[in-house]
Formats: C-alpha cells, sequence, structure tokens
C-alpha cells in the first residue's frame, strides 16, 4: 500500500506521490554511502523519503547504518514525527526522555542538584538535541542488531540506541530504538 517496486534488484521504494520523485538507480543492489545520504553513483533517493524503508532482500550494514543516521538527524533537528516514519517501531517519547536523562539531565543534576527544570521541559524545547551525535556502531554477532553510542557535548553517555533488521511480510526493515543503559 502507497509502496512501488524499484525497479533496481532489493530495494522497494516509496510512492512518489508522498515525497520527492525517486531518481533512477545505476547499480543493481544498494550500495554503501556516508551519512549524507551520497552514493558513488549519486543521491539514492530513499533517505529523503519519509516512509520505513523496506528492502525485498537483507540489508547491507552501511545501508541500515544510514537510515539510522538519517533518523538521528532528523531527530536533532526536533522533526520528531518523521524520525518516526523512517524506522518501525512505537513513538519516539520514550528514546526522548532517556537521551534527555542520560545526557542533559545528567548533567543538569551534577550542576544544579536543587534547581532541576520542570520534568517536561525536555519536551517543550528539543533545543538540547541538536548537541547530541551518533557514536560508533556495534554490531552483534549475527549482524541482525546493533546500538549506536551517543555522545553529548563530545562525550559519550551512558545511553545508547539499540536497532535491529527484521524480516516482515513486505520485506526486510529497520525496527527499534530502544534505549540501552
Amino acid at each position: 500500500m502507497g509502496r512501488t517496486p524499484s525497479h533496481s534488484r532489493g530495494l522497494i521504494q516509496p510512492n512518489p506521490a508522498i515525497g520527492e520523485a525517486p531518481q533512477p538507480r545505476r547499480t543493481p543492489t544498494p550500495t554503501a554511502r556516508d551519512v549524507q545520504g551520497e552514493t558513488a553513483q549519486g543521491r539514492h533517493p530513499n533517505l529523503y523519503d519519509l516512509a520505513v524503508m523496506i528492502w525485498t532482500e537483507r540489508p547491507a550494514k552501511t545501508d541500515v547504518e544510514a537510515v539510522v543516521c538519517r533518523y538521528f538527524s532528523l531527530l536533532r533537528a526536533g522533526k520528531v514525527p518523521e524520525a518516526e516514519q523512517l524506522v518501525d517501531h512505537s513513538p519516539v517519547r520514550h528514546v526522548l526522555k532517556s537521551l534527555w536523562a542520560g545526557s542533559v539531565g545528567a548533567s543538569a543534576d551534577a550542576e544544579e542538584a536543587s534547581c532541576s527544570p520542570a520534568a517536561d521541559a525536555w519536551e517543550r524545547d528539543l533545543s538540547w538535541l541538536c548537541e547530541l551525535d551518533l557514536g560508533d556502531f556495534n554490531w552483534g554477532h549475527t549482524d541482525s542488531h546493533f546500538y549506536a553510542e551517543v555522545t553529548y557535548r563530545a562525550q559519550v553517555i551512558e545511553v545508547s540506541l539499540g536497532f535491529w533488521i527484521k524480516p516482515t511480510d513486505a520485506g526486510w526493515v529497520v525496527a527499534g530504538p530502544s534505549t540501552l543503559w
């Protein structure tokens, strides 16, 4: 529903009516790309379309990591609804709350033990997200799950984001994140 098969092997693209029109692929399978979503042959359209990525074949680690990087960049920009559309998971409120508690909240507790901000301050003003970055990706031995370290002001925090690749009736998707402490 809303998706049309790609002419390239292994990847189902979102319906162009939903977002930007997809560009034709020059290679038969998804290729490695950097965080900005570039392939050696040109821009990969799916990183900018806002729909859960679905692969007809098990995706490569680099393709999965690119989706997670895009997800995180949308979170950092405060575009929570858009980020929620990129991966198969429940609402992202628990992720934001954990990231706050493990970064800004932990820092605020240490600095202002008696004057903590309102309990939901992290929800009203998401500007704190711009101080977070992704760290290393750490894959499990089966290559079906991994966690991404998160940094706050260039320091790795206690909270990591866990993701996994799961097969569905439509194909393979990235699921998560779970928050790992």
